[in-house]
């Protein structure tokens, strides 16, 4: 919804972030649903039993190891040699980002074959960086020969 309340000159480009967005909802409430009902990739959650995060691959997300592709350009279960920089709540503001990654997960704005998103998972400091991060990076996708 970021680019809706940005096209909406609710938010700009520069200061739109999860936590921007957040707040704005919350200074909003009677916007909210009016919002959510333009974004074609609102998702709706279901409450499970267990504490951990499944995505499209059925197994559960790690923390900074599963990635979320278009899996139209990249198979699930595949893994992802990422190279990119990371915001941090705390100095220095960006860190550099080198890791194995799995693609384990699909998202409805991960459109193309340059697109990816990392699970962060939970707390502040992961909140953080899932709602800033914006950078642009490299990734490999390291797949056998007799499929590559």
């Amino acid at each position: 919804i970021g680019k809706i309340l940005v096209m909406k000159h609710a938010l700009t480009k520069q200061t739109v972030s999860m936590q921007s967005i957040r707040d704005w909802l919350t200074q909003h409430p009677d916007q909210v649903q009016s919002i959510l009902n333009q974004d074609a990739s609102y998702v709706f959650f279901n409450l499970l039993s267990k504490s951990d995060v499944y995505g499209a691959e059925h197994v559960p997300l790690t923390p900074r190891r599963s990635l979320a592709v278009d899996k139209h350009f990249i198979p699930l279960g595949a893994p992802v040699w990422l190279d990119t920089s990371i915001p941090q709540p705390s100095e220095p503001k960006v860190t550099p980002f080198r890791q194995l990654l799995i693609a384990q997960d699909v998202g409805g704005a991960i459109k193309g074959i340059v697109r990816g998103d990392v699970f962060w998972g939970a707390g502040s400091d992961a909140e953080y960086i899932a709602g800033h991060m914006q950078n642009r990076g490299q990734y490999w996708v390291l797949l056998p020969r007799v499929t590559a």
